[in-house]
């Protein structure tokens, strides 16, 4: 018997261990989006990119980076709608992964209450931390379709390059075309992922 399996049966059945990994995947994913909001770089005119190699790429680009110098750090969230995005996405990306990990690992007939459950699950520890990220702006960016053959989820090579993580942050790019975030230099993309 797997971890998987002994955590399903013996911590309160599977719903249990899905209302354990959504009340996680907030925590996670508010700790990507605070990191997302940190490194992002914004100019006057509209932006066709939105991911850039690092601060020297921004900056060449006619960006102004939000945070300079990791050293000192402005908020790391604010009542900005780009941060409320920012963290809507973030934990948004960490849920999808979660289930998509659920999906590839557990069996068939236990993925449905599973992903109920983590869905229910963060969706409570929102409220319960009286975010000013909703539940629909989750559910928007938990929804987001997929372009056809996208089937990685993360290229640590290239992080937000054709990966799910991509499409996550072509959203929020949406919502503000002056808007680009930075992959790598003193800031890099993947960092949070490992860290929290």
């Amino acid at each position: 018997m797997g971890l998987k399996d002994w955590l399903a049966k013996s911590a309160g059945g599977v719903g249990a261990y899905g209302a354990v990994m959504g009340r996680d995947a907030v925590k996670n994913g508010l700790a990507l989006g605070r990191y997302l909001y940190s490194g992002h770089g914004t100019r006057a005119t509209a932006s066709d990119v939105f991911v850039f190699e690092d601060e020297d790429h921004m900056r060449a680009e006619g960006f102004t980076l939000y945070c300079p110098d990791p050293l000192h750090m402005p908020p790391v969230e604010d009542s900005s709608e780009l941060s409320k995005e920012t963290r809507a996405a973030g934990i948004a990306f960490a849920a999808f992964c979660t289930s998509d990990a659920g999906c590839s690992f557990m069996k068939k007939a236990n993925l449905d209450t599973f992903v109920e459950s983590m869905g229910i699950a963060a969706m409570t520890e929102m409220r319960r931390l009286n975010l000013d990220v909703t539940c629909e702006m989750f559910c928007h960016y938990y929804c987001l379709p997929f372009p056809p053959g996208l089937d990685l989820i993360l290229d640590l090579e290239k992080p937000g390059t054709n990966d799910a993580l991509s499409v996550f942050l072509q959203e929020i790019h949406k919502q503000n075309r002056m808007v680009g975030f930075r992959r790598g230099g003193s800031w890099d993309l993947v960092r949070p992922l490992f860290l929290c």
